[in-house]
């Protein structure tokens, strides 16, 4: 996410939201959550807001990184270890969407685990409750697999909202259509989707568009009722809306199609990892690069380097911000730019040379040693800092979490 002179990069293995000068990309300020943050921030009426997978959705003040306020969306404050991190059972996607004065978002994992799923509009002002509805989660309806079962809204991708319909897209099934005032259950029929799925859905006027089986088709449904109403004029799996121009990638192939008349193109592009449109040219991340394309006939007009698989896109200003699965931040922009030499924006863990060793670390490690145990997880609490987990992952193999209350300290 790129705004107000800012590239804010979010980090589900530190925990931590990252806000870098867009030209320099020196950092600005960083402020380490509770957990891992799976998405970038929204950034609205001066605000990064965020999900976090400790459960709390966040609003930090846009110029410095400030916690304004934050929300509980877990009904409770238990942990688990889930993907070699310390989280909620019931986590905040990062995934939050802002509408005039109010702010949507969602929590869970499972409609039959943990307390099931939530779906919550908030004050974007005070982070306020404005409605939650909690009842979505199970009903006995049609699955994709062709039977009937116990099942319900398992929130999975980027919200989307029209003036009247949250869409809440649910991984493999159709996206879920509620009510934005009251919160209230519109649509939802997992058992249309037949293996497609929701994640990336595109809304356009009066409907949306959704991939149908295993991405061979793309289906489109009218956004007051979920009832589909027909197919888009092409098979793809990812659409991009421009929103006179669609964009896809099937089976190794970007097309484009200019507004609704038969203009079409074709580009071979495999993989793509993620797709963005700035004016007049389409950009694509793929492995180790990002290629520019000319909206109107599908030409390459460039190709810069970026080292990794390119997953995220944002522009602004003239330069392309793009990260990568290595968890590197690259800026490309016009050749009549001066360069800026690349900058570190994550110091080292290894401690200065004659730091003392932190606190209780020789019983610690003796206790380590002593139990066998050379994999798995540790957990410790009660400390001011991170240095005795460092020191900890330092010397032995175990998976270190430290559980810290101060908030300055955690951003260190």
């Amino acid at each position: 996410t790129v705004a107000g002179g800012m590239a804010f990069v979010a980090s589900k293995d530190t925990h931590r939201l990252t806000a870098l000068d867009a030209v320099t990309g020196e950092v600005r300020w960083s402020f380490t959550a509770g957990g891992p943050i799976d998405t970038p921030p929204t950034i609205h009426a001066g605000r990064a807001l965020f999900g976090c997978r400790n459960g709390w959705v966040y609003a930090l003040a846009a110029s410095d990184g400030e916690l304004i306020w934050r929300f509980r969306a877990a009904p409770t404050e238990d942990r688990i270890i889930a993907h070699g991190q310390l989280e909620s059972p019931v986590p905040a996607f990062g995934s939050v969407i802002a509408e005039g004065q109010t702010v949507y978002c969602s929590a869970g994992r499972s409609s039959e685990l943990d307390g099931g799923v939530h779906v919550y509009a908030l004050d974007a002002a005070t982070g306020k409750q404005l409605w939650r509805n909690g009842t979505s989660g199970v009903w006995f309806n049609f699955l994709p697999h062709n039977s009937y079962g116990f099942s319900g809204v398992a929130p999975q991708g980027y919200l989307l909202a029209s003036e009247d319909v949250l869409l809440v897209p649910t991984g493999r099934s159709v996206p879920a259509g509620y009510d934005r005032k009251t919160g209230r259950l519109l649509f939802y029929e997992p058992g249309r989707s037949h293996h497609g799925g929701g994640t990336w859905s595109t809304i356009e006027g009066k409907v949306y568009y959704s991939p149908g089986e295993f991405g061979r088709e793309m289906k489109r449904y009218a956004l007051a009722t979920g009832k589909q109403v027909g197919y888009a004029a092409f098979k793809a799996e990812r659409v991009l809306y421009g929103p006179a121009f669609f964009a896809r990638t099937f089976r190794g192939k970007v097309h484009g199609r200019i507004g609704r008349s038969r203009r079409e193109w074709s580009f071979p592009h495999e993989p793509t990892y993620e797709m963005a449109q700035a004016g007049q040219v389409l950009l694509l991340g793929g492995d180790d690069a990002v290629t520019a394309l000319n909206v109107a006939d599908g030409k390459e007009l460039w190709k810069g380097r970026a080292p990794g698989q390119v997953r995220g896109i944002a522009v602004a200003d003239g330069r392309l911000i793009v990260t990568t699965h290595t968890g590197e931040v690259h800026c490309l922009a016009s050749a009549s730019d001066a360069p800026q030499p690349p900058r570190v924006v994550q110091a080292p863990l290894a401690p200065a040379a004659g730091s003392p060793q932190p606190r209780y670390f020789g019983e610690v490690l003796a206790a380590v040693k002593a139990s066998g145990a050379s994999a798995g997880y540790a957990l410790i609490v009660g400390e001011k800092d991170a240095a005795l987990a460092e020191a900890l992952a330092r010397r032995t193999g175990l998976h270190i979490l430290a559980a810290m209350t101060d908030q300055s300290a955690a951003d260190a």
